[in-house]
């Protein structure tokens, strides 16, 4: 599932972002990708779903201290899909 998960995210993310694709220990996947928006991930997600995969946007809250910038994600939160076939 990861490789052609990972084609799929990379086509969209492009060759200049850093993508994050970490098993969980149910089986399935986290993607993040370095720079992207809420609207990145969202667009991502319906692509995902169209390819047949079982994506849920999450969200965590994360502490104003932890970043030096917001690396893109909405103030305090950094948004994630979790990706199962």
């Amino acid at each position: 599932m990861a490789s052609k998960l990972n084609q799929l995210i990379r086509a969209q993310a492009g060759k200049s972002r850093r993508v994050y694709n970490d098993k969980l220990a149910d089986g399935s996947r986290s993607v993040k990708v370095s720079g992207w928006l809420r609207g990145d991930y969202k667009l991502a997600k319906r692509t995902l779903e169209a390819e047949g995969y079982e994506v849920k946007l999450v969200e965590f809250d994360v502490p104003s201290y932890v970043w030096g910038y917001r690396g893109g994600s909405a103030k305090g939160k950094q948004v994630r899909l979790h990706v199962t076939e």
